[in-house]
């Protein structure tokens, strides 16, 4: 599967979402009419509770402002509705207690691999409508810094890596315990997590 790469060198969190939902608007288009369909067919979620969801999502984040600019843009750039995307990019939280367990990761230390580095292999076994939806979206920073997430458009991160060294890779094992939606008791793991820790 060949995969598009999207490059951003905007400045601003703002910016650069607005530049990546235009560039990409048919994929995120196509993210926000799956998820629409999965949030209903899963836990009976209509327009009205995805756009309160993300109305929460967005008061969530506010502790990080340069988040909810880039979804609120991205959502600008590709003509769509900014809560829905807001609730989309928390889509773990409102699916994972309702569906079956999703992605795996494997990961090997220096000393158990051959080359003497850290090796990580991630699956991407989600819902075969999302696959038109993918992207490999690199992120430059002013500092010189970047990250690299493999996402599906309109989510601003999922798993991945950055200049930093740090690695994001997921296993979506699902429990009741782990503190997640009231709405369908998920688990806690979103690409929002990933986006905050490298931004």
């Amino acid at each position: 599967m060949s995969l598009p790469v999207h490059r951003s060198h905007e400045r601003s969190a703002a910016d650069r979402g607005f530049a990546f939902g235009r560039a990409h608007a048919e994929r995120v288009e196509n993210t926000v009419g799956a998820y629409r369909r999965l949030f209903r067919a899963a836990c009976d979620l209509g327009a009205d509770d995805v756009r309160s969801a993300g109305a929460q999502v967005r008061e969530t984040l506010g502790r990080w402002p340069d988040l909810v600019e880039e979804i609120a843009a991205l959502a600008d750039g590709a003509g769509q509705d900014e809560l829905e995307l807001m609730a989309i990019n928390a889509r773990t939280e409102l699916l994972a207690g309702a569906r079956r367990p999703e992605c795996t990761f494997v990961g090997g230390l220096p000393r158990s691999t051959a080359g003497g580095r850290v090796l990580m292999a991630q699956n991407w076994d989600w819902h075969p409508d999302l696959a038109r939806s993918l992207v490999l979206w690199t992120v430059s920073e002013p500092s010189g810094g970047w990250f690299t997430t493999l996402t599906e458009a309109g989510i601003l991160a999922k798993i991945g890596l950055n200049s930093r060294r740090l690695g994001c890779c997921l296993n979506l094992l699902g429990s009741v315990d782990d503190g997640g939606s009231t709405a369908c008791r998920c688990t806690s793991c979103c690409g929002c997590c990933f986006s905050a820790a490298t931004r």
